[in-house]
Order: structure tokens, then C-alpha cells, then sequence
């Protein structure tokens, strides 16, 4: 048995989370699979599809977010590590933007609009 090599513990969980291009706009929903202090393990149906810096929200709480470089691909799944951004970096990132948008895509049309 290979012995581990990771530097952070991870710990397994089944969160919905949705991935968020970093001009804000949705790029799919996601499921995270492992979470460790550095990185994490999520699932998703078009892998390809995403961008290899995101910012991941978690569905749960949407207040918790972390901005990920994706590190390995394969069909159903990405590896990522989080970023640590300077608060300068941070302020440019529209995080509200992105949840306005999560939350108009999920409103009902009303008939005639």
C-alpha cells in the first residue's frame, strides 16, 4: 500500500457546490467529494468544461467561497488547490455579481415577461 504524500488531511463529505467563472458567470453545479485544508476533489458531468482558475461556492452556505486552480482532470472529476489572494486581488473578484446571477437563474418566469 502506497503511503500518503499529501501535506493537508483530507476529510470526506458529499456538498453541493457550484463552480463560477472568475468574471462571476455560473459554469455548472458540482459535487465535492474530499476537502482538505489546500484543496479538494469535486464531481461533475463536463470536467472539460471548466475553467482552470474558478471561484467554487459551496450551496450550503454561499458565504463560504474559494478561488481554485484545477491541478488534475479526469472524465467525472477535477483535482484542485485553493488560492490565496491578496485583499487587493479579492476586491476585483464580483463574488455578488455571481450569486445575483444564481439567484435570477433559479426565479420562476412569470407569463408575459
Amino acid at each position: 500500500m502506497a503511503s500518503e504524500r499529501r501535506k493537508h488531511p483530507r476529510q470526506n463529505m458529499r456538498w453541493k457546490a457550484l463552480i463560477v467563472a472568475v468574471s462571476g458567470s455560473v459554469v455548472c453545479e458540482c459535487m465535492m467529494a474530499n476537502v482538505s485544508k489546500a484543496g479538494a476533489k469535486l464531481f461533475m458531468r463536463t470536467p472539460a468544461d471548466v475553467p482552470n482558475d474558478f471561484v467554487l461556492v459551496l450551496a450550503k452556505k454561499a458565504e463560504v467561497r474559494r478561488l481554485c486552480e484545477v491541478t488534475w482532470r479526469d472524465e467525472n472529476s477535477i483535482g484542485v488547490k485553493f488560492i490565496r489572494r491578496s485583499p487587493a486581488d479579492d476586491a476585483q473578484l464580483s463574488f455578488d455579481e455571481a450569486l445575483d446571477q444564481i439567484s435570477a437563474d433559479s426565479e420562476p418566469e412569470t407569463a408575459g415577461s
